[in-house]
């Protein structure tokens, strides 16, 4: 993905935005009132959903990998060492960025699973099976206001640099799911029966440098193997206990 064809995002990194300062996000206005989430069922960090299958738990904020214990080096240098790993999803963390194959090892290491594509739509449009808003933002389902998620969005100027998780109040769902759009894309698993024995890869929801919005439905399936690294995360899905 991330090429220039109409309506799609575009990724800003490839348009020399480094070179100028971040683009200005607009204010989005007053910060809504947070929805109190349910999470009956949920381990931490994860909140109950409703989804065209049934009720669901999902991370609450795209997930930050971490080490359990203070160790020397970088965290990547333990990707493939997950009983040494957590999976934090808590507001005021950086994501992290993984594989298609790491997301899904970490999930299922954790006991989790990765979201199912459709899942994740209707955790993102607020409505189970088809339907449901464009954009997961609790005030303004239908139409996105500039400034309330982490999209570079302007075609003028440098890109919006990633952000803490959370940063956006406006950016939830009614269930209380943070930054589904904005930010990093994120891993899915599209149920597509593997090609050339390869997992089907999906992401969703773009990132802090799209200058065209993602929308609640906009597939990118197949765009990338499942062991290619860039600015894609993850969130787990569980069924509640």
């Amino acid at each position: 993905m991330d090429g220039a064809t109409a309506g799609s995002p575009t990724n800003a990194l490839k348009q020399g935005s480094l070179q100028h300062p971040p683009a200005k996000q607009p204010d989005a206005g007053p910060a809504p009132a947070r929805p109190t989430p349910d999470s009956t069922g949920c381990d931490a960090g994860m909140v109950l959903v409703e989804t065209g299958d049934g009720p669901l738990c999902v991370h609450q904020y795209e997930v930050s990998v971490q080490l359990k214990e203070h160790r020397e080096g970088l965290i990547r240098q333990f990707i493939h060492q997950p009983d040494l790993l957590k999976l934090v999803s808590a507001p005021g963390q950086y994501p992290s960025i993984v594989s298609w194959n790491e997301a899904a090892h970490l999930c299922r290491h954790s006991g989790y699973r990765l979201c199912t594509s459709k899942e994740w739509e209707d955790i993102c449009d607020g409505v189970p099976g088809d339907g449901g808003g464009k954009f997961s933002v609790i005030e303004s389902p239908d139409a996105y206001v500039p400034g309330a998620c982490v999209f570079t969005h302007t075609q003028q100027g440098g890109m919006v640099p990633l952000q803490r998780t959370g940063t956006k109040p406006w950016c939830v769902t009614p269930t209380g799911v943070y930054d589904l759009l904005g930010n990093v894309w994120e891993w899915t698993d599209p149920e597509v029966p593997p090609k050339e024995g390869r997992p089907v890869t999906d992401k969703r929801g773009g990132a802090h440098y799209s200058r065209g919005l993602s929308t609640c439905s906009y597939p990118s399936v197949g765009t990338h193997g499942p062991d290619w690294l860039g600015s894609v995360g993850f969130r787990c899905c569980a069924e509640p206990q």
